[in-house]
């Protein structure tokens, strides 16, 4: 206890660097303890739905070349037993979805280790190489890592709790001409099968929320903290309405606004009549025909009392002609004169080729 108080005395930082990595070793909620956790969580979950011992026990076959997709399952045990595998220890030969890669198991692990360790094997149209199926390589990105923190010890971490790390790097960019460091770590693994269903989301590495993406899982909310949508989807999130914009702000503006009737006219502001000059000079009012200067043409002729005078005179028309024998043809245009006599009504009509004279008398015919 005195050592501690003389190390807080002489050097604080030292004394709080110490309780740090105290915290993050032993209280829950930190560090390595958080995976760890989140490990004892799903090791039930696993061993409930998979045979962990037939899984040992088989081997993954992905075939290659131009035959990868036609490659039968005489031809897949022809090749096992070409490589000297003794037929009574192959219990099963399948395939699932994917029509490129075989699954086989055998009696027991030695026999699996062996035919993983003799390697590809090599055909005319296409290769086996098989690899053990309670294990896989998988890459995942780690981000929210400050660049500080080395590469080795976020390695650590992975190799202790999930499986051995093949590779680590860092993701980059280019800018131009410029290569920039994202901040995100790319690691390689090599994990048993169903162990990629027990790396968390988020995990607390050296005092830091690190955010682990692993490709074909659901997203989780970064906002609700909900795993199968994105943040963007959150039902949670404020709405468009919420929001608004710049539109619906002008809207809602001109919403609030009094009514049109309660809203007091401006008074219009009177025409200033302008000055007549010497170049230009207004119509005449009383239209007596004046000449107008500023359109240089003559008025209309009106009387004393206001009215337009109008002007009497010969009236064209184009009627149908009257011939001798009492038929009517299509008329040109002539010209028709009304005449009053004390004796009765003359009417001329007047065509192109006849005239014809209908005297009307008060008292007789034609």
């Amino acid at each position: 206890m005195k050592i501690i108080l003389y190390l807080f005395y002489w050097n604080p930082p030292l004394v709080y660097q110490m309780i740090y990595v105290a915290m993050l070793a032993y209280l829950p909620g930190t560090g390595a303890t958080s995976i760890q956790s989140s490990i004892m969580a799903n090791a039930d979950s696993m061993s409930r739905h998979i045979d962990v011992d037939m899984l040992k026990r088989t081997v993954r076959m992905v075939v290659t070349g131009p035959r990868r997709h036609t490659v039968t399952r005489f031809e897949v045990v022809q090749c096992l037993l070409g490589g000297g595998l003794p037929g009574e220890v192959i219990c099963s030969v399948f395939r699932c979805e994917s029509p490129n890669t075989w699954f086989v198991t055998v009696e027991d692990e030695v026999t699996v280790d062996s035919i993983v360790e003799r390697g590809p094997i090599k055909e005319k149209y296409f290769t086996l190489s098989p690899d053990r199926c309670d294990q896989r390589r998988l890459t995942v990105r780690v981000q929210w890592l400050p660049s500080w923190i080395a590469d080795d010890s976020i390695a650590e971490y992975f190799a202790e709790f999930f499986g051995k790390v093949v590779n680590i790097s860092r993701e980059t960019t280019a800018i131009g001409k410029v290569t920039l460091e994202t901040g995100t770590r790319v690691i390689t693994l090599i994990i048993r099968e169903g162990d990629q269903d027990r790396i968390p989301y988020k995990a607390k590495l050296f005092g830091k929320t690190a955010l682990i993406m692993v490709p074909g899982r659901p997203p989780v909310c970064l906002r609700c903290q909900q795993v199968g949508h994105v943040r963007s989807q959150c039902p949670g999130r404020p709405t468009e309405t919420g929001r608004g914009s710049y539109a619906s702000k002008v809207a809602g503006s001109t919403a609030s606004l009094p009514p049109h009737d309660q809203v007091p006219a401006s008074q219009p502001e009177q025409p200033v009549p302008e000055q007549p000059t010497e170049e230009s000079a207004s119509p005449s009012s009383g239209g007596s025909g004046a000449l107008d200067i500023t359109s240089g043409k003559r008025g209309p002729e009106v009387d004393e009392e206001g009215f337009q005078v109008t002007k009497r005179g010969k009236h064209s028309a184009s009627s149908p002609a009257l011939q001798t024998d009492g038929t009517l043809v299509p008329g040109q245009d002539s010209v028709m004169e009304c005449d009053d006599g004390e004796g009765g009504e003359t009417l001329s009509v007047i065509s192109e080729g006849d005239w014809l004279v209908i005297d009307l008398d008060s008292g007789g015919s034609s």
